[in-house]
Parts: structure tokens; sequence; C-alpha cells
């Protein structure tokens, strides 16, 4: 195996928060796809030379990243608009970009860094990582449309979004765009896509018709051409290199 890829769950403190915590470690140089599922990502890789501790902003297209051999990577992915919460920075500027940690978070970087690299197992990491979270924005109506979104993978309206923000579309856009980096229906379209990317990984013997009326499309030939939009492949090609 040329990679050995773990996830850890939260705390019920930091669950309204944070998808997963994982962790990654590369047994030989390989390429790894990365997908764009709407979230943020706090991520320390390093290996025995170098350290960067980064967050990776919302993703609007593919990424095929290269690993090293020795490489390890630690990470926290914060569910859609919810590293708003912990650092205080318009998810905007940090669409498709990874940003240094330490000029936008006002912890010890430093010090969270070295606790990572010297710990014993995942378990000793996950702690660290807990205890440097600190929420600095309580979630607000905004977040709570945003948080409906996500539980229903994309399927909803912007007008129903709005009505459970209880604010106006402009404003809406403007604050989910704030937390997310992503505009509402943009946003909205990366669920759909990585709804669709979950039950291919689940059954690789789907029907590509039921699969577009169970995610939320027009049709067969709309989800189609999203998902080549979002993994610069086709589904059916998706699952061959999945098999």
């Amino acid at each position: 195996m040329s990679s050995n890829y773990r996830e850890f769950q939260p705390s019920a403190r930091l669950a309204s928060m944070i998808e997963c915590f994982w962790m990654l470690e590369a047994a030989e140089d390989n390429y790894q796809s990365v997908l764009p599922d709407g979230c943020t990502d706090l991520l320390l890789r390093f290996t025995q030379q170098e350290q960067h501790f980064d967050i990776v902003g919302a993703m609007t297209q593919p990424q095929r990243v290269e690993v090293l051999a020795g490489a390890a990577f630690v990470g926290i992915r914060f569910k859609p608009g919810m590293a708003y919460s912990i650092l205080p920075v318009h998810g905007a500027t940090l669409t498709d970009k990874t940003v240094p940690l330490r000029s936008l978070w006002q912890g010890d970087a430093n010090s969270l860094t070295k606790q990572l690299i010297h710990a014993e197992n995942g378990e000793e990491q996950v702690h660290a990582l807990e205890k440097a979270l600190e929420m600095i924005h309580p979630p607000s109506a905004a977040q709570r449309a945003i948080d409906t979104l996500v539980e229903h993978d994309g399927q909803m309206s912007l007008d129903e979004l709005c009505d459970i923000a209880e604010m106006g579309e402009r404003q809406f856009r403007r604050l989910c765009l704030e937390r997310t980096g992503l505009a509402p229906k943009l946003l909205a379209r990366i669920l759909r896509f990585r709804r669709v990317t979950r039950l291919l990984d689940d059954n690789n013997a789907i029907s590509m018709a039921v699969l577009a009326a169970e995610c939320g499309y027009f049709d067969q030939a709309h989800m189609i051409h999203d998902f080549q939009v979002f993994a610069a492949t086709s589904p059916t090609r998706y699952l061959a290199r999945s098999s």
C-alpha cells in the first residue's frame, strides 16, 4: 500500500464544526487525487527535513497532489463554513488556495506543530488538536442555513435557504461566500457531486440514471457535466479508476 489513511471523529464539543480529523502516511512516492467537497482543511504536512502548517481553502476543481515517501499529514476537515468559527478570515480569500496557518491563526502554531510531530500515535495528535481549537465566532443564522444545505446534500433552493437564515438573497450570498468561500449555488453543486462520489464508492453497479435522480440532477447529462467539472473525469471512468 502506497499510503496509510485514517480518520478520527471529533469530540461532542467540536462535532458541529468538524467533519473529521485525518492522518496520512506515505510508504512510497505517489499521487493523491483530491476532489472538491465544500470543506476547508487545516493541514500539517511534515518530513524529517521540514514542516508546513497550512489552511487549505474550499476547492472548486480537482487537484492531483504529489506525496513523497516518508511524508506524514495530520488534518482537520472543517464542515462547510465552520473554519470561519476558528479563523477570522473571509472564506473567499482561501478558495482554491493554500495559506500558511501562522498568518491567520492567533494560537501558537509552532508549539502545536511540535506536539503533533512528537505525538506517539493518532489519538495523541487528535487530543492536541482538540485542545488547541476554540470557537471565536458562534454559529450564525446564515451558518444554520449552510448546515441544513450540507445535511440535504445540496438539494435545497436558494429561497429555502434564505427562509432558514431569515435574510434576503443578497445578504445570504454574501455571508455564505464569507464563511465557506463559495456562493450558495456553487456550494450546492459541490455537495451534490460529493454525494454522487459517495454513492459510487458504495455501489459500483448503480444505474447512472438512478444516480442522477437520487442526487437531485435534472437528468443524467446534467450529472455527468458537473462530475466532469469537479473530478475532471466521467463517473464511469471514476469507477474504473477506483476499482
